[in-house]
């Protein structure tokens, strides 16, 4: 029975898609990329406003 068992779980795993590295890492990473966009956005702003103070308060 054991024997059967086997046979079906790898049946199972091979009618999945496979997907390549990049769409897994696309899929697992979204919400990173989401966050480092945020981070990315917001220290550029913050640059603009110190760029922006050191122009007016001199």
């Amino acid at each position: 029975m054991s024997k059967k068992r086997r046979g079906r779980a790898a049946r199972k795993q091979s009618d999945e898609p496979r997907l390549s590295a990049e769409e897994r890492f696309q899929l697992e990473y979204a919400y990173v990329i989401k966050d480092l966009r945020h981070i990315l956005l917001l220290a550029a702003a913050m640059f603009v406003l110190l760029i922006l103070l050191n122009i007016f308060l001199q």
